[in-house]
């Protein structure tokens, strides 16, 4: 990598169990990120330190707001609205038929579609699939064979998709017709193994170059679409698990984390993990559609 790495710092000093999916609302100017396991919700203000918290009923894999007002999260069954008072209103119930498995990471397509993807409690291979929730509430199955569904992104263009599959700690890339919200068919692209560490959730900047939360590693990577690393985010805390651009004009990336995994060693070595941090990585990012439903 020919840039030096850039250091994150401490945007947020929080103390989740696993946070996760963050999500910058520019019309507010506010972070909304979740913690699975503790089922919760938040709404943070970088600027006062300010943070807003709703208990939900189920785990919770992320969350985007929406344009009619409030926001819509990924809870472990399907798709729930939550409103300015956190009071919950379910759009799509999708597996609460199966107990073994839960959303996780989720973003809205250009259109303001919001795609979300499954994984299993078991760890079984390929049990995951991805899901779209369109503007009417009903829902399509887009991919199913998927381990550890996670990042979401789309090119500028919005011609092609890009998922990452922890299971398979990867990159995959499908054709996608933003127009037709691809009527549940996602033509296969390509995929690119990433490492080091395990790829988790992701966003995408104005250039067109991914930003990969890499758990384990302590690193957010930037990835040319073609999968070339070329230039890293250290972070203090090695449970990585996403990224989103932030700030009046975008060219803050803010970081989540975890502690989940960590022995108590680690927990005294890494006092911040679990906070949110931030960093200035050069380049800005684009504005992330509102669910339009």
């Amino acid at each position: 990598m020919s840039a030096p790495a850039i250091t994150a710092e401490v945007a947020l000093r929080a103390a989740p169990i696993h946070g996760e999916g963050p999500w910058w609302d520019g019309r507010a100017g506010v972070l909304w990120w979740v913690d699975i396991l503790a089922m919760e919700i938040h709404r943070s203000d970088p600027a006062t330190g300010s943070d807003a918290c709703w208990r939900v009923p189920e785990h919770v894999g992320a969350v985007v707001g929406r344009s009619s007002g409030g926001a819509v999260a990924l809870l472990q069954s399907g798709f729930a609205a939550i409103d300015e008072r956190g009071d919950l209103t379910w759009l799509a119930q999708v597996e609460a038929h199966d107990a073994t498995t839960r959303f996780n990471d989720g973003k809205c397509d250009p259109l303001g579609r919001l795609v979300g993807g499954t994984l299993s409690y078991l760890k079984t291979r390929g049990a995951g699939s991805l899901y779209r929730l369109d503007v009417d509430h009903s829902v399509t199955r887009l991919l199913t064979g998927l381990t550890l569904s996670n990042g979401l992104a789309w090119s500028p263009d919005g011609e092609t998709m890009y998922l990452i599959d922890s299971g398979s700690r990867s990159l995959k890339m499908y054709g996608y017709d933003d127009d037709r919200g691809s009527d549940g068919h996602l033509t296969p692209r390509d995929e690119i193994a990433l490492g080091p560490g395990v790829p988790d959730g992701m966003t995408i900047d104005s250039e067109g170059c991914l930003w990969v939360a890499m758990y384990g590693a302590g690193l957010v990577r930037r990835f040319t679409p073609k999968g070339q690393a070329v230039r890293q985010v250290v972070v203090p805390a090695t449970g990585v698990t996403s990224c989103i651009f932030g700030g009046s004009r975008l060219d803050q990336l803010y970081v989540t984390t975890s502690s989940y995994s960590l022995s108590a060693e680690e927990r005294r070595a890494q006092p911040d993990a679990g906070s949110i941090f931030v960093c200035a990585p050069g380049v800005s990012g684009r504005p992330e559609p509102f669910f339009a439903g």
